[in-house]
């Protein structure tokens, strides 16, 4: 991608390391700050030439939550309002809904924040304010979703992967024991299957952080997944659209083992 196609500097602020869109590994489910996330940032940031400035706080942090409290809300209602199949092949079917309906609806809070979020990462000064007052005035509330069909046609299949695996693993190891598996075990079928799905859906990841921080008006900030990992392919081949994969896996699965197995704990002494 040209170095034209990022988002403008603030010309003002003597930066000069915007170079062009680092194909940054996600978050994951719960698009809050952690130290993984944060260091497959900086890598993958570093490679590309950008500064990374600290971790953004504050309202972000709560979007983020709001976010994946938003999937969980989503993906345990539908899943009680979907008839309950006695064949065990067809529960699958059910989370993969479930998951993909709770994308949907998560992602209508997660994109403004990572918008705003990937933006002051790859600008050396300006503040979350400014960047959102920014892209209000030039682009409206639309600019806030830019991304926001790549970042849902991510997401759904990340959770058609993760969920269905992460039941299944669940499923599977209280059987083998005998008795309903332990937060900490649904922790490590969460980390298994978070760091699965991370390492398939990475192509798409990197789609949406181009589209993302493409200048308005560009090719890319037309929101076309399929051009996009096109463009990639021609200009970068297949290392591009697995850019930054190991830290994407490693973080995804460090945060699916928390984030899956508070759950999971939560939801047993609330049930």
């Amino acid at each position: 991608m040209r170095s034209e196609d990022t988002f403008p500097p603030d010309r003002g602020s003597g930066a000069a390391t915007w170079l062009r869109p680092c194909a940054r590994p996600g978050h994951g489910q719960s698009g809050g700050f952690s130290p993984v996330p944060w260091c497959a940032e900086l890598v993958c940031a570093a490679s590309c030439g950008h500064r990374v400035p600290p971790p953004l706080h504050g309202a972000a942090r709560v979007l983020g939550g709001l976010g994946a409290a938003a999937f969980f809300i989503t993906y345990e209602n539908v899943k009680s309002m979907l008839p309950h199949s006695s064949t065990p092949y067809l529960t699958p079917a059910t989370h993969m809904v479930a998951a993909s309906l709770g994308e949907v609806v998560a992602c209508l809070i997660r994109v403004p924040s990572e918008v705003v979020k990937q933006r002051a990462q790859v600008s050396s000064s300006s503040s979350t304010l400014r960047i959102l007052s920014h892209t209000l005035y030039h682009e409206g509330i639309q600019g806030l979703y830019r991304g926001y069909k790549s970042t849902v046609l991510r997401e759904i299949p990340f959770s058609l992967v993760q969920f269905p695996l992460w039941e299944s693993l669940k499923d599977l190891w209280s059987w083998k024991q005998g008795h309903v598996v332990d937060s900490w075990q649904s922790a490590v079928c969460g980390a298994f299957a978070g760091g699965f799905a991370a390492a398939v859906t990475t192509p798409l990841d990197v789609a949406k952080t181009r589209i993302m921080l493409a200048k308005a008006g560009s090719s890319n900030a037309s929101g076309n997944v399929l051009a996009t990992l096109g463009d990639v392919w021609r200009t970068q081949g297949l290392s591009g659209l697995f850019a930054g994969v190991v830290p994407r896996m490693a973080a995804i699965s460090l945060g699916g083992f928390i984030f899956l197995g508070t759950y999971e704990k939560t939801r047993q002494l609330l049930l």
